[in-house]
């Protein structure tokens, strides 16, 4: 007869009727974990009669229900927040701690009714990349990429299916998601897609990274900075750095050491905000909006005016970042607007505009214009410079790069006649291009074939900028920031008409077949599983 290793008794606190439920045991079988009010205790399963709890996790808020993460080193909880959903966090078993390793958002679904029967509906791969639930009020399945950067929300794999849907099924390589609803539908997990860090009524103008890409801020309408955490437990998800309250703020940019955001104001107004102490140094000059930023070390602020009214408003003003000492005044003369401008590693300045891209000499004042035409949102990436050549009619918008050392210029016609925004990756090899449908390209500086990153569904403005080390593209649309994973290898659609079709065929068993029954002609169904025996990549 098996001897009893002792027993555990819910602790008074837990006084709900599903609290005894709240536990969970490592993937080993050597823990209890159980969660009460915003802590998390855990006892060794050998040691019940003698050993003394030992607290893992001191969380800000109630936590629901937990689980044991597949290597058993971490702790997954789920607190919920408000009527909108709350959200999931993960934690290192090594605690007491206060700071969770990553936090991801749930939908409300994902919390409602019994805890400790709905914690049992959310699944781990058993190599702990993916995690993965039923959102049953969207029919959709919701899956986490535990790998993304901290504060993602989960991806809905939308199958079309009716009510009813059961659990999750994740294959034990990290390769397929199966869920079946009276039939089985399979979708692979070897393709990337984009990660949502934010939705929000007021839409966003602008984005920048931290110099190593450990944050990135946002601008918006509503006069918020805000500051978005990328590597640790999403304490700074959203902190707000800086608030106008009233007055939309344009487009950020960090100072080299990570320190401080500019921004400019639609009043005209360019803050320098600290990033810590929140701090602020007003910088004035412009009556409309202008677009700043910082010198390589951070002691000037340059920005350019004039897009909106033009005369005196159409020049580059430059200041002490610290003191707010106006330096320099820039004027090409001809009244035209000028949009960002960027200063050179020798010194100089480069802008953009209406009157075309020009290098400013700081020494004398003097410019050269290099590029005519009208000429939107440059960036300067040595000895490169891309921008946005817009046609009279303002109805058609091409990308293009300018090499400043041979004055050689070449339109990137593989990007489409709708761009918005141009960014080049750090190595300066692959173009970035926004256009106004929210499509997303990349591909070679020298205009080859480029990848193609649909699916935001909304134009992405002129919020488009690269991580520092190249993994991540960051876009705020007119209401939704996003971060989408560096595309590689051969763009898929460069691929030949067949091969392209057979490489859809293999991603999925989901189709679309004909149906003249159908409003549409056409219905979803579910056709043979194409197998894994050679994973498919998109």
């Amino acid at each position: 007869e098996a001897e009893s290793l002792g027993v555990w008794t819910r602790p008074e606190s837990l006084g709900d009727p599903f609290a005894l439920m709240r536990f969970d045991v490592d993937p080993a079988g050597e823990r209890l974990a159980w969660a009460e009010g915003p802590n998390v205790w855990e006892l060794p399963l050998g040691a019940l009669k003698s050993a003394a709890p030992r607290r893992l996790v001191a969380a800000a808020t109630d936590i629901g229900r937990l689980l044991y993460h597949p290597d058993g080193l971490r702790i997954a909880t789920f607190e919920r927040i408000d009527d909108s959903g709350g959200v999931i966090r993960l934690w290192s078993r090594s605690g007491p701690s206060d700071r969770p390793l990553r936090s991801f958002h749930a939908p409300l679904e994902v919390f409602r009714d019994k805890p400790a029967v709905r914690s049992r509906q959310i699944r781990f791969d058993p190599e702990g990349r993916w995690m993965a639930a039923i959102d049953s009020g969207a029919l959709a399945a919701l899956l986490w990429d535990l790998s993304a950067p901290t504060g993602t929300e989960p991806m809905p794999v939308r199958i079309g299916g009716t009510r009813g849907m059961t659990l999750p099924a994740l294959h034990p390589g990290g390769a397929w998601l199966a869920v079946a609803d009276g039939r089985v539908w399979i979708a692979p997990l070897s393709r990337s897609w984009s990660h949502v860090l934010r939705r929000q009524p007021d839409g966003f103008l602008g984005v920048a990274f931290h110099p190593q890409g450990d944050w990135l801020v946002s601008t918006s309408w509503d006069g918020k900075l805000r500051l978005w955490s990328l590597t640790d437990g999403g304490g700074d998800a959203g902190r707000i750095l800086y608030d106008t309250r009233t007055t939309p703020l344009f487009f950020p940019d960090v100072s080299p050491d990570g320190s401080r955001v500019v921004t400019g104001l639609w009043d005209g107004r360019v803050v320098v905000v600290d990033v810590e102490s929140g701090a602020t140094t007003e910088l004035r000059g412009f009556e409309s909006g202008a677009f700043p930023s910082f010198d390589a070390d951070g002691r000037r602020v340059a920005a350019a005016g004039g897009s909106k009214l033009g005369g005196d408003d159409a020049v580059i003003r430059i200041w002490d970042s610290g003191t707010g000492e106006l330096l320099q005044v820039l004027d090409a003369g001809d009244g035209k607007g000028m949009t960002l401008s960027d200063f050179m590693s020798d010194g100089r300045l480069v802008s953009g505009g209406r009157g075309g891209i020009r290098v400013w000499d700081l020494d004398s004042g003097d410019s050269e214009l290099v590029v005519a035409g009208d000429v939107g949102w440059p960036v300067l990436h040595e000895p490169y410079v891309l921008g946005v050549r817009t046609a009279t009619s303002r109805s058609r918008s091409t990308a293009f790069v300018h090499d400043l050392r041979s004055g050689e210029s070449w339109d990137l016609a593989t990007h489409g006649i709708v761009v918005d925004r141009v960014r080049l990756t750090p190595s300066g090899q692959q173009v970035v291009t926004a256009d106004w449908n929210g499509t997303i390209r990349v591909g070679s500086i020298t205009g080859e074939e480029p990848h193609v990153l649909a699916g935001s569904r909304e134009s992405v403005g002129f919020a488009l900028e690269v991580h520092p080390e190249g993994q991540w593209i960051a876009t705020a649309g007119s209401t939704t920031l996003r971060l989408w994973p560096m595309p590689e290898g051969e763009p898929f659609s460069a691929l030949p008409g067949d091969e392209f079709i057979e490489r859809l065929h293999a991603l999925t068993n989901y189709r679309v077949v004909r149906d003249e029954a159908s409003f549409t002609g056409y219905r979803l169904d579910v056709g043979p599983f194409p197998g894994w025996k050679e994973l498919p990549t998109w």
